[in-house]
């Protein structure tokens, strides 16, 4: 039998100046996201060669599960109240299937 999982990549590009405020808001998506239904991981990272560009990398059960986070509160809230401001945002979603676990 296999699982089929949604695989997001999400790229956010802060304003010059505003690196560490969008940083200290991102990292509060972090808890309420990780407890979600079907959230497997949401896992954020910070460029080591552009302070302002930030990746997170998803892992849902279910592109239902995917779609009821993008209206969660604190989604919805970040959006709304976010100083990236410079409109670059992006999330790319791809479906992949797993199939058993090899044997070693």
């Amino acid at each position: 039998m296999t699982d089929q999982i949604i695989t997001v990549i999400a790229r956010i590009k802060a304003k010059p100046g505003l690196e560490d405020s969008v940083r200290q808001e991102l990292f509060k998506l972090l808890a309420p996201t990780r407890s979600e239904k079907g959230c497997i991981n949401y896992d954020m990272h910070q460029s080591c060669d552009d302070a302002s560009l930030f990746l997170f990398h998803e892992n849902w059960s279910s592109d239902e599960d995917l779609r009821a986070h993008l209206p969660a509160p604190h989604i919805k809230s970040w959006f709304s109240t976010s100083h990236v401001g410079s409109g670059q945002a992006e999330a790319k979603a791809k479906a992949e299937t797993r199939g058993p676990a090899s044997r070693r």
